[in-house]
């Protein structure tokens, strides 16, 4: 049916990719705004460094496991961390298994169910950066989105030139595929407060892209 069609029109970087994949030709891309409303912002006040992973836990296609094995790594060498993530996702016991280390006693903080946006974009402002996902995502999504809209520093990973075509700039995250790199950029975020407030300045040019 795809190629019957005389044009298939796609409206974001990851339907860019999957087109090239089947060897779909007729293609015409129409990319929206990057987010539609201005939700409030507000400084995280916690003296802790408040990590906030909203993502669904499916580990083929968001990767949360090199996230969260990073993680495990940085809590033996920092104390004031913390985590929050949300109870949901066809791996979610497999994920809370690999945070059942001592290091991490006391330092998750697990949502039983999923978010309304009202209490979602709560828990954005007492982040001091925001996790989504390291696998064939490729793209920003809505989590991406609103993490940007808010000013907060966004780890992930997109592919870079998928954005570069659309939209003539590459976003302004922290784009990072493997565990290592995760671990790295983490390490980076947490002992330089200042690096993390000055990305998340970065982070609401997003506003402006349409």
């Amino acid at each position: 049916a795809y190629k019957r069609s005389k044009k298939l029109v796609l409206s974001g970087p990851s339907l860019i990719e999957s087109a090239r994949k089947l060897n779909l030709k007729n293609t015409i891309c129409i990319p929206g705004p990057w987010l539609t409303y201005s939700p409030k912002i507000e400084k995280a006040v916690s003296s802790n460094f408040t990590i906030f992973h909203p993502t669904r836990h499916d580990w083929k296609n968001k990767g949360n496991e090199k996230f969260l094995h990073s993680f495990t790594k940085i809590c033996k060498e920092v104390d004031n961390i913390r985590l929050i993530i949300i109870k949901h996702g066809k791996d979610v016991n497999k994920s809370l298994k690999i945070l059942e280390q001592p290091q991490c006693n006391n330092k998750i903080e697990i949502n039983e169910h999923t978010l309304e946006q009202k209490s979602l974009i709560s828990y954005y402002n007492k982040a001091d950066i925001v996790v989504n996902a390291f696998s064939k995502t490729d793209s920003l999504g809505l989590i991406g989105l609103e993490t940007l809209s808010l000013g907060k520093p966004l780890l992930s990973h997109i592919k870079p030139e998928l954005y570069k075509d659309l939209y003539d700039e590459i976003p302004p995250i922290i784009n990072c595929e493997s565990e290592e790199e995760i671990y790295q950029e983490l390490k980076k975020l947490i002992f330089n407060r200042e690096r993390c407030k000055n990305i998340g300045k970065k982070s609401e040019k997003v506003k402006n892209f349409s």
